[in-house]
């Protein structure tokens, strides 16, 4: 049975002195999902220029905020397959596994592109990573687009919140876990739309969100 989610949140506009505006978002979806907010993608400051600029379709299975960490990230360690080979966007790959963050990966590379880079933190392998896929089927990137041209490298003027690696991942959990919860300290309002005489039930504080994260 499809669901509707109307979430009705106040947001406070620096447009003056003190401007507010109610904004009412609705979502139509099969279930609640844990998406919030969003972020401005129009302010941003340009770091750097890339000469390869490679587009993935990123899979995964199923929260919208903006938290920085900094850590000391190493390339996995490979295994290379000699007889597995594959064809990503027309081109011959090999394939490598490894064991990284918390997950079994196996990436297919094409030696025809010999730069040792790939999404995520799957750098290290002869070539560049045109496909990854863990091995539960949980994420998959996948090369949809490939372009030769000078491209910025940028970082958007979005509000962050610092900390830990080690905190951020104890309260990205805990956030899943108690997701009703973390709704309602938001001043958000879901509402539930069902069959009912009132048409629409407020979502439960008991609701909890699947967690399943890219690094374990």
């Amino acid at each position: 049975m499809r669901i509707l989610i109307a979430l009705l949140a106040s947001l406070m506009m620096l447009a003056g002195p003190a401007a507010i505006a109610q904004v009412t978002v609705s979502y139509a979806m099969d279930t609640p999902t844990f998406t919030l907010a969003h972020e401005d993608t129009d302010k941003y400051e340009t770091l750097d220029t890339c000469y390869l600029n490679v587009s993935y379709q990123f899979k995964y299975r199923n929260s919208d905020q903006v938290i920085e960490y900094s850590e000391q990230s190493e390339s996995p360690e490979w295994t290379y397959i000699p007889d597995e080979i594959a064809t990503v966007m027309d081109y011959h790959c090999h394939v490598a596994t490894c064991n990284y963050g918390g997950r079994n990966w196996k990436v297919y590379y094409t030696n025809d592109i010999p730069v040792p880079y790939g999404p995520w933190k799957l750098n290290g392998v002869k070539g560049l990573v045109l496909k990854a896929e863990d091995s539960e089927n949980n994420f998959i990137f996948e090369a949809v687009g490939l372009t030769q041209k000078p491209q910025p490298i940028i970082r958007y003027d979005w509000s962050r919140k610092k900390m830990k690696k080690e905190d951020w991942k104890k309260f990205e959990q805990e956030m899943y876990k108690n997701a009703g919860a973390f709704v309602r300290n938001t001043g958000a309002r879901i509402l539930i739309m069902d069959n009912s005489e009132q048409g629409f039930h407020r979502l439960n504080e008991d609701w909890s969100q699947y967690y399943n994260p890219l690094e374990r």
